[in-house]
């Protein structure tokens, strides 16, 4: 419920109808409900797993009950489909366990702002200065103009070339920056391009017609 109505909400499901719930249980039966209207897409998020690998990391306890309470709400939705329906669950993104002493702060320079995330940094300003700012830290330093197809096929909107950063720096496997806006440790962490953090499983289930 607490995303009803967010900037985040508004960007993500403009155009839809949207629908809070309190719990899993009562996502659940909102899902059925919405489901038993035929042709329609129907979308529910848990965030109990994202939220317990940022916080304990994935061996953890919070991490383990989390994928079950999601595994609940998965056979619950399963067993409540429509004749028809399809079940397809999956996720936006995989994390990754950083150690305490991995995450690494990231100084400032005059001309320079950071944003993005911990483990990719977006950093806007002279090409030079960001270079001597992020030398020796752990990561790949990639110019805007060779990063190619990581902003998409094209063509741009027009304010690409405004708002882009000047460069990205991708953390090392293992490794996690703190920066202003973004410096709090945490045990698990998104962003990169390693394949623990780009490959997602995807579910399927159905219902057939009877």
């Amino acid at each position: 419920s607490a995303l009803v109505g967010s900037p985040i909400d508004r960007v993500l499901y403009r155009g839809a109808s949207v629908r809070g719930a309190a719990g899993e249980e009562e996502a659940v039966a909102a899902a059925i409900e919405e489901a038993a209207t035929p042709g329609r897409l129907v979308v529910v998020y848990f965030p109990h797993v994202d939220a317990a690998a940022h916080l304990a990391g994935q061996g953890s306890d919070v991490y383990a009950a989390a994928l079950e309470t999601v595994g609940r709400a998965w056979t619950a939705l399963a067993e409540g489909l429509p004749p028809g329906a399809a079940l397809i669950g999956t996720a936006d993104h995989g994390h990754v366990d950083v150690l305490p002493h991995h995450h690494i702060p990231v100084g400032s320079a005059p001309g320079v702002s950071i944003g993005g995330d911990s483990r990719v940094l977006h950093l806007h300003g002279p090409l030079g200065t960001i270079e001597r700012l992020t030398d020796g830290l752990p990561g790949t330093l990639l110019p805007r103009s060779e990063a190619g197809l990581l902003w998409g096929p094209g063509p741009f909107h027009p304010e690409f070339e405004r708002r882009a950063p000047n460069a990205l720096l991708f953390a090392d496997d293992g490794f996690a920056f703190l920066f202003e806006g973004d410096d709090q440790p945490m045990a698990g962490h998104h962003g990169g391009l390693t394949a623990a953090e780009v490959e997602v499983p995807v579910l399927v289930g159905t219902r057939p017609l009877t």
